[in-house]
């Protein structure tokens, strides 16, 4: 069996969707300030690749600093995460973020539809929380956007024909928002500013908390993805 190792994964990453569009880099400052928090080969991404679109603007690998607005909304007076034990580094566009949590785990979260899901670390990468959250999230979402509204039409396709490519701080959403109007149909879609429709997504109704749960008896995977609670302070 091939053993493949981190710098492997590394260069799949750089190999497989270049560097990206709208590059920027991050300061002496960002750097100096994250690397004690974040693995050395994301940091060398970094510096190398920068932020910016992946794959027509299909994920956007960016700086951690430029989503924490949207974290402070979603996580204020929550009694077991704080937006400050959270690194968001990347989100796709529809806007779900994703974000490490340190020792290989990680969060998802998905205003649009109103679910936080809540992962620990991938055990086929039990010693590499680079391969088993950053290379796993980045890749994926650059790969795929696996998304239809309620009649099975693929939304990212669509928007980017139809409201053509995002620029740097924009994604699509839904115009009402689904938590208001309870449908989602790909018309609906508009390029919005990120912050701005992120925040107000979450101040409309918290999201709901997931984890995976797995049964007795049950190997391999995640496990069942079951609802715990609403984010945000409690009752």
């Amino acid at each position: 069996m091939v053993q493949y190792t981190d710098q492997d994964f590394y260069d799949d990453l750089v190999q497989s969707f270049g560097p990206p569009a709208h590059q920027r880099f991050p300061t002496e400052e960002h750097l100096a300030h994250w690397s004690p928090r974040l693995p050395e080969l994301l940091m060398r991404y970094w510096k190398e690749e920068g932020w910016g679109s992946l794959s027509k603007g299909q994920y956007w690998p960016c700086n951690p600093d430029f989503l924490r607005p949207v974290l402070e909304e979603v996580f204020a007076g929550d009694p077991q995460y704080r937006a400050d034990d959270l690194i968001p580094f990347g989100y796709n566009a529809l806007g779900v973020i994703d974000a490490a949590m340190g020792g290989g785990k990680s969060m998802t979260i998905d205003l649009g539809f109103g679910t936080v899901t809540w992962r620990g670390p991938q055990e086929e990468f039990p010693e590499s929380e680079f391969v088993g959250v950053y290379y796993s999230r980045i890749s994926t979402g650059a790969h795929r956007l696996d998304r239809n509204d309620e009649d099975g039409n693929p939304l990212f396709p669509w928007a980017l024909e139809n409201l053509g490519k995002l620029s740097p701080g924009e994604i699509y959403g839904f115009v009402p928002a689904y938590s208001a109007s309870g449908d989602y149909p790909v018309r609906n879609l508009q390029k919005v500013p990120i912050i701005e429709h992120l925040v107000m997504l979450a101040s409309l109704s918290p999201p709901t908390l997931y984890d995976y749960v797995r049964t007795e008896g049950e190997e391999g995977g995640f496990g069942t993805l079951v609802p715990i609670r609403k984010v945000g302070p409690q009752p």
